[in-house]
């Protein structure tokens, strides 16, 4: 399935995947204690200033006994849901805003970019005068939060500033982004 945003913002995924990707094999029985591998190949055009986000779709299904098999017989026993991108990997331009909200500090977090954005090589610094000090959220406290690893381009996360460690002083507070690369 492809990943994009829906005018609203939110993240949708649309079934146009399976023609862009060659799966190799695209079906096979594993039998117990033994292992495969599977090839994903993509068929596209590799986008040069931007990505394309898709969610590989993996099931284990249980195998029934000798016999004719019915739609009923066949039941999913484990469903992985994988992340993979496709294209440029480009400095993220990450935009982190404090807001107030409702009595309470809310963390902004919006891509600006055209590359999909890791949450996990990203570092949150803040920094509040006075007694409140600076410190740092790391990008996995924000990716486990969120329950996602990818920001996708124009996509946008809000968390709650005293859930992921932020005071909530939304009027004197400044944060920046910075990124480190994870290896290959």
């Amino acid at each position: 399935f492809e990943r994009v945003l829906d005018e609203a913002g939110r993240e949708v995924l649309l079934d146009r995947a399976s023609r862009s990707w060659a799966v190799s094999p695209p079906q096979l029985y594993i039998a117990k204690g033994r292992s495969a591998k599977v090839g994903l190949r993509w068929l596209g055009a590799v986008p040069a200033d931007a990505t394309r986000s898709f969610i590989v779709v993996v099931e284990e299904l249980a195998v029934a006994g000798a016999g004719p098999r019915t739609s009923a017989e066949i039941s999913v026993l484990t469903r992985y849901l994988l992340p993979l991108h496709v294209g440029a990997r480009a400095a993220p331009n990450v935009d982190a805003q404090i807001l107030a909200r409702a009595g309470t500090t809310v963390l902004r977090l919006s891509n600006r970019g055209r590359t999909y954005v890791r949450l996990s090589e990203l570092t949150l610094a803040w920094s509040a005068p006075g007694a409140v000090g600076r410190g740092q959220v790391a990008g996995a406290t924000l990716a486990e939060r969120a329950r996602t690893d990818a920001l996708l381009p124009g996509g946008v996360l809000e968390y709650d500033a005293a859930a992921i460690g932020l005071p909530s002083l939304h009027h004197s507070l400044v944060v920046s982004t910075s990124f480190h690369e994870s290896p290959p």
